[in-house]
């Protein structure tokens, strides 16, 4: 049975056991609370906000964080693994060196992130917007960017081979030594107004 919160606030510390069982927060607000170094597995966060949170070095395993709202919070070294964040917007977050291991990250807002040689497997950001963010030498393995939103998007050397990439517009990304498969080099070759016979 899991503990459920509705429309309640917390602040500075994380008030629950690591061993606390599977808890569900419902239109939440957390303002600079310390979750370093915790663990969480399938927990649910429903239109909650993360206001100046200390996340890093966190392990969020098979969680359920929808419509959350991420706002100058720190995800340095966090992990999240095989959670859905479906809709979810991160404003001015610190995400350097963090993980994404599967889930489910369509209609996210992640603009202006940093993804700088991140390895990515099997993650779906069907619709979500990468405007401004930096792709360079990251490596996205069998990934669903479709439809992704992308301008002044840099991808120096990055590896899309193996991923989704239907509907996107290539001309909003800058790339150099960036490595593409035959299906997206058709969808390239199509964006730029060829025609492939």
């Amino acid at each position: 049975m899991a503990d459920e919160f509705l429309k309640q606030s917390f602040s500075e510390h994380w008030p629950f056991a690591e061993e606390s069982g599977r808890l569900v927060f419902k239109e939440c607000s957390f303002h600079a609370i310390d979750l370093t170094d915790l663990t969480l597995e399938r927990c649910v966060f429903e239109s909650c906000k993360f206001f100046a949170c200390r996340m890093g070095a966190s392990v969020f395993r098979g969680c359920r964080m929808t419509n959350c709202i991420f706002e100058l919070c720190s995800l340095f070294d966090t992990v999240f693994d095989s959670c859905k964040l479906t809709g979810s917007v991160f404003y001015e977050t610190d995400c350097t060196c963090f993980s994404i291991l599967r889930g489910d990250w369509s209609f996210t807002d992640v603009r202006d992130l940093d993804f700088y040689k991140m390895k990515l497997c099997g993650v779906n950001f069907d619709h979500a917007d990468f405007t401004g963010c930096c792709l360079d030498q990251a490596m996205f393995q069998d990934c669903n960017l479709s439809h992704i939103k992308v301008g002044n998007t840099s991808a120096v050397g990055t590896d899309f081979r193996s991923s989704a990439m239907d509907g996107v517009d290539f001309r909003g990304i800058l790339m150099k030594k960036t490595k593409i498969d035959l299906t997206q080099a058709i969808l390239l070759a199509s964006c730029m107004g060829a025609e492939c016979i």
